[in-house]
């Protein structure tokens, strides 16, 4: 029997439950709860008791609260010659009457508008090589940001926390390359915890990152990234599932080509590319949203020109432009799991 108890969850679900796990396996259990909204911070707690005829084991365990202070940006354009000028907002109905207000600034850049989104970004809790990767790509590419013109005097990082204290920005890059290093693996590539095996998808993520890191002026091994982009290569050559999966293709593409350190050993990479580019009925239907735009980075350099306007003319029939700006849709049936996962 295996028994779940929490004095600050709401336990949904059956709070015992009866499992055979046979001898040398593992069972996943399920325990439903939700979190009061009354309880803003500290940490919720719950106990999971396991137990037969002879023997019975108990754990505690917590969960951290992170307050759900998810900011909310709209920004709109105007040019009038009229002394005054209108704005309608609406307010989202899930909005907490006690939480949050209305922040109206105005300008000629954007930057006015991100500075509390931006830093929700940082501050965001990861824990896995997956979640750690994302954490130092989006401090990276926030410290790039800040070198715009209009950005950077508009905007500073404050401290950030990490592994329960608070630091800055170039501390918390230097604690979190540690980390992730750590979670190296023998042939090169990054698994989400030490001691598991290396993942495709996730040292993918993982040298993207590595390289944001480089491109915002931080120092990153070249071993570390020559080695996960050596890892990317073979696998894509020796596992028939990576070989044949064209979103998988141009994601290994896109990653390998944002790394100069690295020389691919052949060209079967860029032929999957070339045909890939050249299949119509691919780039405007059979391509996720992500893998159609990654190929159009891809093309851009030592690929025919005809392939580029084709790849680029399919994508520009997936953007959306209105009064806020332009984006894209994801294609539901063509989710990418293993590498948003």
């Amino acid at each position: 029997q295996i028994t779940a108890e929490s004095a600050s969850l709401e336990l949904t679900g059956e709070r015992t439950l009866a499992v055979n796990v046979p001898s040398g396996s593992n069972v996943v259990v399920h325990f439903p709860a939700r979190a009061p909204s009354g309880i803003e911070n500290g940490r919720h707690t719950f106990t999971i008791s396991a137990r037969n005829d002879r023997y019975d084991d108990t754990v505690d365990s917590t969960v951290t609260i992170t307050p759900n202070h998810t900011y909310e940006t709209v920004a709109t354009a105007l040019a009038t010659t009229a002394a005054v000028s209108k704005e309608y907002v609406a307010v989202p109905p899930e909005v907490l009457p006690n939480k949050g207000g209305l922040e109206v600034n105005a300008g000629a850049t954007l930057a006015v508008f991100l500075s509390d989104a931006l830093q929700y970004l940082a501050e965001y809790p990861y824990g896995c090589s997956e979640q750690l990767a994302s954490k130092l790509s989006a401090i990276a590419i926030i410290q790039r940001g800040l070198q715009l013109p209009n950005v950077g005097d508009k905007f500073q990082l404050k401290e950030i926390e990490f592994a329960g204290a608070k630091y800055g920005p170039s501390v918390v890059i230097d604690l979190g390359l540690q980390r992730l290093t750590q979670h190296r693996t023998g042939d090169g590539g990054f698994a989400y915890y030490p001691g598991l095996r290396s993942s495709f998808t996730l040292t993918l993520h993982v040298v993207n990152a590595l390289v944001d890191l480089q491109l915002a002026g931080y120092a990153v091994s070249p071993e570390l990234l020559t080695g996960a982009a050596g890892f990317l290569w073979r696998e894509f050559h020796r596992e028939a599932y990576i070989f044949r999966s064209d979103d998988l293709a141009i994601l290994t593409a896109a990653t390998l080509a944002r790394v100069p350190s690295f020389t691919a050993p052949g060209t079967q990479l860029q032929q999957r590319i070339t045909a890939i580019a050249s299949d119509k009925q691919k780039i405007n239907e059979g391509l996720s949203s992500l893998g159609l735009a990654e190929l159009a980075s891809v093309l851009t350099e030592g690929y025919p020109g005809r392939l580029k306007t084709d790849v680029f003319s399919a994508l520009e029939n997936r953007i959306t432009v209105d009064a806020r700006g332009a984006s894209i849709r994801p294609q539901s049936s063509r989710w990418l799991t293993d590498y948003y996962e």
